[in-house]
């Protein structure tokens, strides 16, 4: 089972990680790349044992840029009806995770929501195979 994780944001990051935490896919995308009919996200929708694990994003104000967060994770909810959704402060709780060293090919890339994705990916590998139900939020007494 390969694991798709995303961390929703300015630029949404997502990591495609092989069952043992190698990454296979990854890249970052804009909120009208996302939004497009062509969007990544589609194909991966219908993709067969793939895990989805998404970060959700505390939203505090209902700015331009919020209301594009809102809808953009709206958009996630609809198309991956069955993925696992983490709150940030449960997964960045864990120093571990926080500070693994990244594959070099993802430091290239430069972006913090791309390397935020693999990193929610491998928590997703280490701790977050609980089976929690759909739409729930994993909180730090969870774990």
């Amino acid at each position: 089972m390969n694991i798709l994780a995303v961390d929703p944001g300015i630029t949404t990051g997502y990591t495609i990680l092989s069952d043992v935490g190698e990454p296979l896919e990854w890249g970052n995308l804009d909120y009208d790349d996302i939004m497009s009919k062509d969007s990544i996200f589609e194909v991966y929708k219908s993709r067969e044992g793939l895990k989805v694990v998404i970060e959700r994003v505390p939203i505090p104000t209902i700015s331009e840029l919020d209301r594009r967060l809102v809808s953009l994770m709206g958009y996630l909810e609809q198309i991956f009806p069955q993925a696992q959704w983490i709150s940030p402060s449960t997964w960045k709780s864990i120093s571990p995770i926080f500070n693994l060293s990244l594959p070099q090919m993802l430091v290239d890339v430069g972006s913090p929501h791309l390397r935020d994705a693999y990193r929610i990916g491998k928590w997703f590998l280490l701790f977050g195979r609980g089976g929690y139900p759909k739409g729930d939020v994993l909180s730090d007494r969870e774990l």
